[in-house]
């Protein structure tokens, strides 16, 4: 009623015994326009009426669509207008089921369903959107091999997708998510794995569940501890490491034959740069901002590096592999330690306990972790340690230090 009022009264001012019938016919058209204007605006998908996929399928699509502001969507064509999902902005189907979901950078804002009544989906891709809130597990999902869920604002943990045996490609980099770094054993097909730039903590894991693994990133998180080897990863290509808090030695990855990539920079590691000369594939390394040295007796410089990069604010362009050597200390020739202990007391009457004090040792440029004794027969360790000598007669005392470095 409120709409006719409104043509009604402009147009009341011109009626004359002359023109009734005109007035009539443009207030007509006018209810006319106005009322399917309203009838196409409150058009919505019905999923009892959609034929080419299940109600339930079309109805975890609409979850989706709801759960993450479809209406507000950069692109949202189809999506709750008509009856044919298929066609929607970013949906593929086959065999009567959905198959692929791709909409990334489209303005998605809300959280993410489970998405439990697509069981045929094998790609899921809604990277660099505003998605927030926990990642599912998907587990309702065993036929999807790609996930790409990076570029969002995701937080909370990393499941562990247990139940995607099937999945080759996980990308989760770009997110807030925190916890432990999952070893995905239960992933054996994984290929690529994308945990960069998130807030992950912990050790990471040397992945031995995972040999068909040619790519990993977990740089820029909070990880801690040593760099496995990653001796079960024979067709590793990638692995980046970068701006964690790893310690300890560099590892010498014998066990990646087909590494290219390797990144290791802005971490807390120590000793020598191992020789990579069997690296024949290594194009890119990157190890600056750590506390490491070169061994003169390892030649570097026939490493076929092609990009390499070392902090130093007098560069003005990328240097060269040898500029970058240069840019490392050679590493100080490790000094023996020193033995000293005293033997309490020296003499007496059989049977004697003698105490043992080694703490006169010493090591100028590292740290004693090892002292072993050999007495009246016996081995012992120990910085302090005692034996019993029960006959009469001579014996000799050796100790032997060795510090953190072997020697």
């Amino acid at each position: 009623m409120s709409l006719q009022t409104a043509f009604l009264y402009p147009l009341q001012a011109a009626i004359s015994p002359f023109n009734n019938k005109g007035w009539l016919r443009r207030l007509l058209v006018g209810i006319a326009l106005t009322l399917a204007t309203v009838s196409v605006a409150q058009a919505a998908t019905d999923c009892n009426a959609v034929t080419e996929i299940s109600k339930v399928e079309c109805e975890s699509l609409l979850q989706l669509y709801h759960s993450t502001d479809g209406a507000n969507w950069t692109n949202n064509a189809g999506w709750n207008v008509t009856n044919t999902p298929c066609s929607w902005k970013g949906i593929s189907c086959a065999n009567n089921g959905v198959t692929k979901i791709d909409l990334q950078s489209n303005n998605l804002n809300g959280t993410i369903p489970d998405f439990s009544g697509l069981p045929k989906l094998t790609r899921l891709s809604l990277y660099h959107n505003q998605l927030t809130g926990a990642v599912p597990d998907f587990s309702g999902l065993p036929n999807l091999t790609r996930l790409y869920l990076y570029d969002n604002q995701l937080t909370g943990a990393v499941p562990d997708f247990s139940g995607l045996p099937n999945l080759t490609w996980l990308e989760l980099g770009g997110n807030q998510l925190t916890g432990a770094v999952p070893n995905f054993s239960g992933l054996p097909k994984l290929t690529r794995l994308y945990l960069f730039n998130n807030q992950l903590t912990g050790a990471v894991p040397n992945f031995s569940g995972l040999p068909n693994l040619t790519r990993f990133y977990l740089s820029e998180n909070q990880l801690t501890g040593a760099v496995p080897d990653f001796s079960g990863l024979p067709n590793l290509t990638r692995l980046e490491l970068g701006d964690n808090k790893l310690t300890g030695a560099v590892p010498d990855f014998s066990g990646l034959p087909k590494l290219e990539r390797l990144a290791l920079s802005n971490n807390q590691l120590t000793g020598t740069i191992p020789d990579l000369s069997t690296f024949t594939n290594l194009k890119r390394l990157t190890l600056h901002d750590n506390q490491l040295c070169k061994d003169s007796h390892i030649n570097y410089a026939n490493l076929p590096i092609e990009y390499a990069y070392f902090s130093n604010a007098g560069w003005n362009s990328s240097p060269t592999w040898q500029e970058v050597l240069n840019g490392f200390p050679n590493c100080s020739v490790n000094q023996a330690p020193t033995a000293q202990f005293t033997a309490s007391p020296s003499q007496g009457v059989a049977p004697l306990r003698v105490n043992l004090d080694a703490s006169q040792s010493a090591d100028t440029d590292g740290t004693i972790n090892q002292y072993n004794w050999t007495a009246n027969g016996q081995t012992l360790s120990g910085k302090t340690t005692s034996t019993t000598f029960t006959g009469a007669g001579e014996y000799t005392l050796v100790l032997t230090v060795t510090d953190n470095q072997g020697l």
